[in-house]
């Protein structure tokens, strides 16, 4: 967003029934982004030992993105690109549509096999202060499955290559806010706006006359920005240990149960399991995707040549709650089997080649339900490691 397109011209009419129009084409990826990217890392930041990291909103192409993050252009060493998050949405809409879970995994699938020979690196996320949180949005945040959902994500996302980002309150599994909270607790303008848009819309069509606005706040407690940006639940306490003031959004109202003082005594909560699942990561290299660069200097060329680590196998693409993946290393794999789901899912256990495979990790602590090689019970994910003949 830092090179627009000049003279401030109008934006093109995409939705006549709206008063405003979307402009994203006038300020993103604009004519000179990458100059003065270029520009600034020259200057600047190849001067320092430092990490860079850009966004990309409202960019979903591959080759586009990938022009900012590519070694060869020397710009940024990642970004965040927001395909996943718009699978169940339209940019900037509030309104949920069904998201398909086999486009997910694709999505999942083309990002972790894109342009590795020539040093793409990705960004591993589900959450940040502009989406709703991912236990609620991908998971499944009822009392009987939010702990397990949100180790299930934790599985999924420290399986993959990249540099990983844990968003606070991702580590403890914080949900939304309930439905049972009004529009005066929303405190974004994107929201206040979306609502005030819809509304003008709808009374509009209706004549002038009450419009119902209800399905309204159901999205919102969905897909809202605000859910992100309620306090962090340190303890029970008044507004969850947060401040000892008023905060500008009050905390979400399941904070004596969930919070950072109770989960880090506790052997089986969502912080230990991240932390689990943090060690077994840097323990074993075939789950993370290994670049290694090296230059070949001479007077008039230098030769930068990438060899990449690891690779990304999908399996059942299209099975609709099954999520199964291996990498391989060398003599090395790792393969994951995930269930989205609160029912049980058999799977060929043959296909993955778990034969003579030693689990991991399982995000099922207490066995109250029998364990089955080959049966994945509700929102179960587990991590096996193999050698390769």
């Amino acid at each position: 967003m830092i090179s627009k397109v000049e003279n401030l011209p109008n934006a093109p009419i995409t939705d006549p029934t709206s008063e405003y129009q979307s402009a994203s084409l006038l300020f993103t990826n604009g004519p000179n982004v990458h100059s003065y990217i270029k520009e600034m890392n020259e200057k600047v930041l190849s001067h320092y030992d430092l990490m860079t990291v850009g966004e990309t909103p409202l960019t979903h192409h591959p080759e586009d993105i990938a022009a900012y993050v590519l070694p060869t252009n020397k710009e940024l060493h990642m970004v965040f690109h927001f395909e996943q998050m718009d699978l169940d949405g339209d940019g900037d809409s509030l309104i949920q549509k069904p998201r398909q879970f086999t486009k997910l995994k694709a999505l999942i699938e083309k990002w972790q096999q894109f342009n590795r020979e020539d040093g793409f690196w990705n960004t591993i996320y589900l959450e940040n202060h502009d989406h709703a949180r991912s236990v609620s949005r991908f998971g499944n945040d009822s009392d009987e499955w939010r702990v397990l959902s949100a180790k299930l994500l934790a599985i999924m996302q420290t399986t993959q290559s990249g540099t990983l980002f844990v968003y606070q309150g991702e580590e403890i599994g914080m949900k939304n806010f309930p439905k049972s909270w009004g529009l005066d607790e929303y405190k974004d303008v994107a929201t206040h706006n979306f609502w005030n848009q819809t509304k003008a819309a709808r009374e509009r069509i209706s004549g002038g006359k009450p419009v119902h606005m209800s399905d309204l706040l159901d999205n919102f407690q969905k897909k809202a920005r605000d859910h992100a940006r309620t306090p962090i639940q340190w303890e029970n306490a008044p507004h969850g240990g947060f401040t000892t003031g008023t905060p500008w959004m009050r905390v979400n109202d399941d904070y004596p149960e969930t919070n950072v003082a109770i989960q880090v005594g506790d052997p089986n909560s969502v912080l230990s399991f991240w932390k689990k699942a943090l060690a077994l990561r840097k323990e074993h290299e075939v789950m993370v995707h290994y670049l290694q660069l090296s230059y070949y200097l001479s007077l008039s060329l230098i030769l930068c040549v990438f060899k990449v680590y690891g690779d990304f196998t999908l399996h059942f693409a299209h099975h609709e709650q099954l999520f199964a993946y291996s990498r391989t290393l060398d003599n090395m794999k790792a393969i994951v089997v995930m269930n989205f789901s609160t029912g049980e899912i058999n799977f060929d256990s043959q296909e993955l080649g778990l034969c003579g495979a030693r689990l991991a990790l399982n995000n099922y602590e207490v066995e109250d339900r029998p364990f089955k090689d080959n049966i994945l019970r509700g929102y179960e994910g587990r991590i096996y490691i193999a050698g390769v003949d």
